[in-house]
């Protein structure tokens, strides 16, 4: 999950401007990733697609007018053996329980200069899955220049899986995009989003909620988050568009 967070972060600052549209001047839409059946909104007239060069599931986006905003998103899927076990009940109890700001600076967060939080916690999500959420700006390098960013980081944590959303403007064109980065994160579903909500019930006899510190704490618990900061801010990689 580290490797995930960090290089979601890497992308969502410097490679986005390389985007070869997929479609154009559609109406937003909802976009079903093919390997592991997330579905995200895609607002309208915003370009999507994959970066080849990354080793785990995910979506990218970017507003029309990227090069003046900044504005993008990127979503992430990876397999988590440690979360197998759990109920999504078990998980939502533990889920409960916000990871911290030390989490996110080492996740999401790590690649920010002159962090400041403007909040991070947990709430349940319209998908019926508590998510660990954060929001933070300050300034990161990209191209060999500083920019000042701003960014939302999302966490959906289900049994076997972990789902990132990381969404990101310039800090100045923040306020103008924020109505649409929540409606993203709104929009998110897991392929088991149907089940999740029906397993959220009382567990299993027998059977305990992992606590969250314990989850990313291990080695287990997945490895992309960290690639995903570093790519989201290289501006090396280029999209290709989604068929």
């Amino acid at each position: 999950m580290k490797v995930l967070v960090r290089s979601l972060t890497v992308l969502a600052f410097g490679a986005l401007a390389a985007i070869v549209p997929a479609k154009a001047g559609l109406p937003g839409e909802v976009i079903v990733e093919p390997k592991t059946g997330f579905q995200v909104w895609v607002p309208m007239s915003w370009r999507y697609g994959t970066f080849p060069d990354l080793p785990f599931t995910h979506l990218a986006m970017e507003a029309p007018d990227a090069a003046a905003s900044g504005a993008n998103c990127i979503a992430a899927a990876e397999e988590i053996a440690i979360t197998k076990g759990a109920t999504q009940a078990q998980l939502n109890e533990s889920l409960k329980v916000p990871v911290g700001r030390d989490f996110w600076k080492t996740q999401a967060f790590q690649v920010f200069k002159k962090l400041e939080f403007e909040s991070d916690g947990t709430r349940m999500h319209p998908s019926g899955i508590v998510i660990q959420e954060a929001i933070g700006g300050g300034e990161v390098e990209a191209g060999g220049k500083t920019f000042s960013r701003k960014m939302t980081a999302t966490l959906w944590i289900t049994p076997g899986m972990t789902y990132t959303l990381v969404c990101s403007t310039f800090s100045e064109k923040f306020e103008d995009y924020r109505p649409i980065v929540k409606e993203v994160a709104e929009s998110f579903r897991t392929k088991d989003t149907a089940s999740a909500i029906s397993a959220a019930v009382n567990p299993a006899p027998g059977q305990t909620a992992t606590p969250v510190s314990q989850m990313h704490g291990s080695a287990g618990f997945g490895g992309a988050q960290a690639e995903m900061g570093r790519s989201a801010v290289a501006g090396k990689s280029k999209i290709v568009p989604q068929k």
